[in-house]
Formats: C-alpha cells, sequence, structure tokens
C-alpha cells in the first residue's frame, strides 16, 4: 500500500483546501494520474497518483483545509493486491459520473459555456481553462499519460494562438505605464466594519513580520536613466511584439541586468544559513506578482544565469500570466534565490522593499518618467535633454552585505542598463 501525502506546494504554504477527488475508492489509476485537486492562497494544483494501481483509501474529504505532508489517501499498487474500503465515501458531485466529467463546471466557480466533450480532459482546471480560452480541445495535442490535455498545454495552446494573431492582445504585465485602476466604490459605510484578513494576506503578513523582525535591513536607492532601453525598446518593440505577442517592457532589461551584476557580485545571490551564507551557483529569479490587488504571489524563473533578454522576457510573461489564472504549480513558487518587485507601473519614485528570506536582497523597479537631465555634446559641451529616467532601491540584510558592496552591485545594475548594446540580443 502506498500512502499519498499533501506534498509541499510553495515556501509560505502551509496548509491546502480539498477542492476535490477526481477518483473515488476502487477507481484504477495509472502513474502521475490526477488523484485530487486542492487549492491554496496561491494555485490550485493536482495531487497525482505515486504509483499505478487502485484508489483504496480517502482519508480526507471535499471542503477540508489540511496540514502540508497530512495523509490524504492510500493507493495500492498494481502489483499486489487492493483491498477496498469497507464502505464507499459517498458521490460527491458530477465527478463521481464519468460521463458527466467533462460537462461539470469547476468546484465554486460557474463557467458559463461548456467545453467540447473529450475524455482527455479529466480535471477541473482544464476544463475551466479551455472555456476560459474558448479552446477546442481536439485542436490540442496532450503531453499527459495517455495523451491526457494538462493545464500546461492549454496555456502553451492559448499563447501560441494569441502570438498567431495580428489582432491579440499582448500582455503588459510589467509595463509601467499600464498600471490598473481600483474600483472605487460609490459610497463609504456609515459605521466601521470589520474585515477579516483573507488567507494569502494572513500568509503574506506571518513572512514580512518575519522579514522585519528577523533581518536588519537597509535600503539603497539609485538613479538610472534608462535612455538607451527606451530607445531600444521603440526600435525593436515592434517586431518582438509581432514575433511573440507580448510587449517588450523594461522589466527583461533590469532583469537581465541583475543577472549579470551578480555574476561580480555573488553574496547578493545567497541565504542566510545558521551563522553564515549559503551562495547559490544559479540565479533563480522570484518576480512579484500583484493579483488585481488581492496579494501579491512570487513565481520563480529558474536558472536565469542560462537566459538572454527574450528568453527571459518570455519567461517572465509566462509566470506572470499563469499566476493570475492561478496555474502555477508547487515548483513554481519556492526556491527563489533573489526577488525583484515592480510598482513602477503605479508611477512609485522610491520604496523600502522588505526582504523576502532567506534571502539577503530585493531589488524594486520603480516608476520610469521623462526628465530633464545633463548631457554632453560631441564637444563635450554640457546641455540639457529630456530622458526616461527612474529610480532602483535595493533593500538588503546587513548581516550578509555591507553598504558599499550593495552600492556597488547597484551600481553595476545601472552601468549594465545605461551602457550595454541592448539592440545586439534582440
Amino acid at each position: 500500500m502506498v500512502e499519498v501525502h499533501l506534498p509541499p506546494l510553495g515556501d509560505t504554504v502551509e496548509e491546502a483546501r480539498i477542492t476535490s477527488w477526481l477518483k473515488q475508492v476502487g477507481d484504477s489509476v495509472e502513474l502521475d494520474e490526477p488523484l485530487l485537486l486542492v487549492e491554496t492562497d496561491k494555485v490550485e494544483t493536482e495531487i497525482p497518483s505515486p504509483v499505478a494501481g487502485v484508489l483504496t483509501a480517502q482519508l480526507v474529504s471535499d471542503g477540508d483545509t489540511v496540514d502540508i505532508g497530512t495523509l490524504v489517501g492510500t493507493v495500492a499498487s498494481a502489483d499486489e493486491p487492493a483491498t477496498p474500503a469497507p464502505e464507499a465515501p459517498a458521490a460527491r458531485s458530477s465527478v463521481d459520473d464519468p460521463a458527466s466529467v467533462a460537462a461539470a463546471p469547476a468546484p465554486g466557480r460557474g463557467t458559463g459555456a461548456l467545453a467540447p466533450r473529450d475524455d482527455r480532459v479529466r480535471t477541473p482546471i482544464v476544463r475551466r481553462l479551455l472555456v476560459e480560452h474558448r479552446l477546442d480541445p481536439a485542436t490540442i495535442a496532450g503531453s499527459g499519460h495517455g495523451g491526457r490535455i494538462t493545464r500546461q498545454d492549454v496555456v502553451l495552446a492559448a499563447t501560441a494562438r494569441a502570438s498567431a494573431s495580428p489582432a491579440a492582445v499582448a500582455v503588459t504585465v510589467m509595463e509601467p505605464a499600464a498600471a490598473p485602476t481600483p474600483t472605487t466604490p460609490t459610497s463609504f459605510p456609515d459605521d466601521p466594519h470589520w474585515q477579516p484578513f483573507s488567507r494569502i494576506r494572513k500568509v503574506t503578513g506571518q513572512r514580512m513580520l518575519l522579514s522585519a523582525t528577523t533581518i536588519p535591513q537597509v535600503t539603497t536607492v539609485v538613479r538610472v536613466d534608462y535612455e538607451n532601453v527606451y530607445l531600444t525598446r521603440r526600435t525593436h518593440g515592434p517586431a518582438y511584439k509581432e514575433r511573440t505577442g507580448q510587449s517588450l517592457t523594461y522589466l527583461p532589461f533590469v532583469a537581465l541586468a541583475v543577472v549579470n551584476a551578480i555574476a561580480d557580485f555573488p553574496l547578493v545571490n545567497a541565504s542566510v544559513k545558521g551563522d553564515g551564507l549559503l551562495v547559490h551557483p544559479a540565479i533563480h529569479l522570484g518576480v512579484a506578482v500583484d493579483l488585481d490587488f488581492q496579494g501579491l504571489v512570487v513565481p520563480v524563473v529558474r536558472d536565469a544565469q542560462d537566459l538572454r533578454l527574450e528568453a527571459l522576457a518570455s519567461r517572465v510573461g509566462d509566470v506572470a500570466r499563469r499566476a493570475r489564472a492561478k496555474t502555477l504549480g508547487s515548483d513554481d513558487l519556492s526556491g527563489s534565490t533573489f526577488t525583484i518587485t515592480n510598482p513602477g507601473g503605479f508611477g512609485t519614485f522610491a520604496g523600502t522593499p522588505l526582504v523576502n528570506p532567506p534571502e539577503v536582497a530585493i531589488l524594486c523597479l520603480e516608476g520610469i518618467a521623462e526628465e530633464p537631465v545633463v548631457v554632453h555634446m560631441s564637444d563635450g559641451t554640457p546641455s540639457i535633454g529630456i530622458h526616461h529616467v527612474g529610480h532602483l532601491s535595493l533593500s538588503w540584510d546587513h548581516r550578509a552585505l555591507d553598504g558599499a558592496y550593495a552600492a556597488a552591485f547597484l551600481a553595476k545594475i545601472r552601468s549594465e542598463l545605461e551602457q550595454r548594446a541592448w539592440g545586439s540580443l534582440l
């Protein structure tokens, strides 16, 4: 008998809600076939079977909230006799009826139209994504076991269709000029009212309290002339958008500058461990993504040191889209070694972000706008020009770094942004 436990679902996730069982006691399952669907404050994800065999027990019920590591069920492997549970659990909605799987909306969500029937669509997540993106499953090649269509298959198909369509709306997730506008209430309540914290607010609060009370933090700010990046975006942006379906924003330029600077200042890409630093050989870049003012998640772009500008831009856009669609997997939310946050779309001037423990630094990309600057003519005469200028704020752990090291790291990033021949990378 093989035990099925609720696996880790991110560095800060301690519990998850059981959305629905996708298999019932006595059902045959394949290796890695989804057994149940769970939801956290950050993601909705499938828990796969660790072996091929028969589901023999469900130890939690739909709607239960359980801790990470909890034993949720058991599976008898194909080479051992399966002992059915003494009493089958009560039927749970329409997922008990194989004929109705494709037509059942995801629990707690009204999907409106229904995805066309396809036996390769086996989970509410995939069914919902097909409906949201108006995709016919018959046009998608499934990469899962037995040709099963996974959520990643749907996301990739939606992205490919958007890229191929000249009328596609480009993703401007990190574009400073594209700040969302919050809904303004038409009236305020006459009396104060108490609003409980959501689960994501509780987790964020716990993490930030840990950061503020255990890390001696300092913030250093530099002013950056982005005119070099701006001209590159203006020259190469239209072709990049036509090629990829995405806008060429400032964020991937900053991200690549960070990666290049870490090569000279490796202590920034480290974690505090005991009485020392664990310096990481790979750069796993955390990118903070706002979820429509309902919370913040930090998906991870792994091995950023191996990516060129276009690949880095694509990966950042991909994790941001999947964060907002709540289709990130647990691996997408853990293991970052350096974090970038980007409130600049709201026109910020400078901020003091809190370090994401156990990391030792976080970079804040502030607003970028036209400003008068001193420029030098070909003969060295100073003059006044209009350039695109913004600030970068670096908060860092004083146990790991000193001011000179942090300032030199920021100066290297600024130099990369102002002087690199970016056009040669596109």
